[in-house]
């Protein structure tokens, strides 16, 4: 994926992420996940708060790993600061808004999906330039 690409493909998920974490909470649909679980999975440790962890988790690891892509020469832990910063930037906005609840969780949560994110493409990253013909790794700081 060429950095413009990712660029795009991240300005329209960080669209959805916006719409997601500043618009109605999404209690219930995490409420239904979680009754799925218990009920039809039979998994009985599974409760709100974890669903909603697994949740913030997931939701930035899409951003770690696009913010990295369209930001090739910049080292990882600048990226995975970048993204933190919006997550904390997000957590801050709910504060005024009276259908949401911002917590430190979710900010520790976004970040350790961004973290995710970020050494995801790393990694591929390294894999393909250790196949013979590969290409070269983008960045001098990975």
């Amino acid at each position: 994926m060429t950095p413009r690409w990712a660029l795009r493909a991240l300005v329209l998920f960080a669209v959805l992420v916006g719409a997601s974490t500043l618009g109605p909470s999404p209690a219930e649909l995490i409420q239904l996940v979680t009754e799925t679980a218990r009920t039809d999975a039979g998994i009985s440790s599974v409760s709100f708060e974890r669903v909603e962890l697994v949740a913030n988790v997931l939701l930035f690891v899409p951003i770690g790993l696009l913010l990295a892509a369209a930001l090739p020469r910049t080292p990882a832990w600048q990226v995975w600061a970048l993204c933190s910063g919006a997550s904390l930037l997000v957590e801050v906005v709910q504060t005024v808004l009276p259908d949401r609840q911002p917590t430190v969780t979710d900010v520790l949560a976004n970040s350790a999906g961004a973290a995710v994110g970020v050494l995801l493409l790393r990694a591929v990253r390294r894999r393909r330039a250790q196949r013979p013909g590969g290409p070269a790794p983008c960045s001098p700081h990975e």
